[in-house]
């Protein structure tokens, strides 16, 4: 039988923090797999514009161009 030594807070919110990172990464990891899954668009769903091949071929899902992801992410704090 193994004795083991009460944790302390650090290791706790340590293993919280490791138990965190892996959902987040999961969870990106998943949102990657749904746009390397997804054509990007040919036009920008916001601005009505032609998304160029390079970002398309660049950034596979992508439903915007790069002004209007830009803009997307600012007024959505990083989203």
């Amino acid at each position: 039988m193994q004795h083991h030594e009460p944790r302390d807070e650090g290791e706790v919110a340590a293993d919280y923090q490791a138990k965190l990172n892996e959902a987040g990464l999961a969870d990106h990891r998943a949102k990657m797999s749904r746009q390397l899954a997804t054509p990007s668009l040919e036009i920008c769903e916001d601005c009505e514009e032609k998304i160029p091949a390079e970002r398309r071929k660049k950034q596979p899902g992508c439903p915007r161009c790069v002004a209007c992801q830009s803009l997307h992410e600012r007024l959505r704090g990083g989203m």
